[in-house]
């Protein structure tokens, strides 16, 4: 991925397996420097409820779909150790971060809503990084490197524990 909130996600936390425990929380504060690291999206409740419908509950009758959502309707529930959105509801689903971010082509799950002060039908949400967060951060693994780090170094502070093998 580009770059992270400042730390890389565990994928024991995200994928729920411990088939990956190389891939854990790495402290990335310069990732915060990357471009575009902060971004502001503004987005209708009725574009939401449009691009969310994919896993919006069934159990919304049609009558309550039909109303639409507001701002109140959007709730953050829970955060991941390294800050990504873990579950949010929209109305009466809760779906993760991840699904979200998808579904709005968000650049992260590491974000904030908030009711737009300008539309009583819009919220606002602001992202921090730009990608899913497991692994490597290209932003933080090329400051490594300038500052003289060799490829394995960088991999080894990333994927702790896993080892290189070179085939000939």
């Amino acid at each position: 991925f580009l770059s992270c909130s400042g730390m890389t996600r565990s994928a024991a936390e995200v994928l729920g397996s411990s088939e990956y425990p190389y891939v854990d929380i790495r402290e990335c504060p310069l990732d915060k420097e990357a471009d575009e690291a902060i971004q502001t999206f503004t987005f209708s409740c009725r574009q939401i409820q449009e691009l969310c419908r994919d896993f919006l509950v069934a159990a919304d009758s049609g009558e309550t779909a039909g109303q639409g959502y507001s701002a109140a309707d959007l709730e953050i529930l829970s955060d991941d150790s390294a800050g990504y959105v873990h579950e949010m509801r929209i109305g009466n689903t809760i779906c993760t971060g991840d699904q979200f971010r998808d579904a709005l082509s968000l650049p992260s799950s590491d974000f904030t809503i908030t009711a737009d002060q300008e539309d009583a039908q819009a919220v606002r949400i602001t992202t921090v990084g730009k990608g899913h967060g497991l692994g490597m951060s290209i932003w933080t693994a090329e400051q490594m490197a300038e500052e003289g780090k060799t490829c394995e170094e960088i991999l080894e502070f990333f994927f702790e524990g896993a080892e290189l093998h070179r085939d000939i």
